[in-house]
């Protein structure tokens, strides 16, 4: 899916039941709308995505806005495989970066048609 800004959502227009696009990970729902007192007050939202039920806190209206909310469980490789809660530098760097190369690569040899 095409990054897509949604210019005319502002955080009075965001509100608990709304739903969004997210760039590449499907739609969320708004499930709770509160004030960060770590953050200055800010308001900032919780997401639950529709697909996974993954739940996001702390997201920001700009977040939402340029739907750039990650949901590590989405089948994102060929479709029927996640990272799940690794981060990009554990598994481009760190300890368990070959691992995550022979499982991304067994999930190409079954799923990729043209493999």
């Amino acid at each position: 899916m095409a990054k897509q800004i949604l210019n005319d959502v502002n955080v009075e227009t965001i509100n608990i039941g709304n739903i969004f696009p997210s760039n590449q990970y499907g739609e969320f729902e708004i499930v709770d709308k509160y004030n960060d007192i770590n953050n200055g007050g800010r308001i900032r939202f919780t997401i639950k995505f529709i697909k996974t039920g993954t739940e996001k806190t702390n997201i920001s209206p700009q977040q939402i806005r340029e739907g750039t909310i990650r949901d590590e469980y989405y089948p994102i490789h060929y479709g029927v495989a996640c990272v799940g809660n690794i981060t990009k530098r554990e598994y481009t760097n760190g300890p368990t970066r070959r691992e995550y190369s022979i499982w991304r690569n067994f999930i190409r040899r079954c799923y990729d048609p043209e493999d």
